[in-house]
Formats: structure tokens, sequence, C-alpha cells
């Protein structure tokens, strides 16, 4: 599961996605550029802050579901808090709609 999720999320994360290069096989692991480039501006291109997949989790645990009662036998509420947009880019490279 995380390798999928770590393949949808690649744009808001450290990761390369070119992947690691080397010229042989004992040369050590060199970023490729766009993977210095990421990690030289901690931004994407669309602005959002990069984070480790870890610290995206994070992130993500902050949005929360309320259910509210008002009064004993009262209406049930149920509302979700306002995605940040970080966490809205995360949910839209999912295809999930957070209501």
């Amino acid at each position: 599961m995380e390798f999928h999720l770590r393949q949808a999320w690649a744009e808001l994360l450290y990761n390369d996605e070119q992947g690691p290069l080397r010229t042989t096989p004992v040369a050590p692991v060199q970023p490729s550029p766009s993977g210095r480039e990421k990690k030289s501006k901690a931004h994407n291109q669309s602005g959002l802050p990069l984070q480790s997949f870890d610290g995206f989790m994070k992130s993500l645990a902050t949005l929360a579901l309320a259910r509210i009662r008002l009064g004993d036998k009262g209406p049930l509420y149920t509302r979700t808090t306002k995605p940040t947009p970080l966490q809205a880019r995360a949910f839209e490279l999912l295809a999930i709609e957070v209501v």
C-alpha cells in the first residue's frame, strides 16, 4: 500500500521521481537533477511544501470527522475539518472527494 501511495503522491514528497543515478555498480548513488532541485527548493511546482512520507502521513492525520448532536435527542450533524491545500491535493491525486 505504501508503495502505491508514494507513487501517487510523488509530487508532494521528497522522493526522487527519476530515481537515483549511478555511473558504475560500485559508485555511490547520486540524486537525479530533478531530485536535487526538489531538495533545494523544498516546494513543488505548485508551491506546496514537500515532506517525507512519515511527515506527510502526520499532516493528513489532522483531517478530522466531527459528529455533533444538539442536545440529548437533537439532530446529529457530521462535518469534516476543512482540508489544507496540501491535504486537498493529496486526496485529489488519489481521486477521493473529501466532503
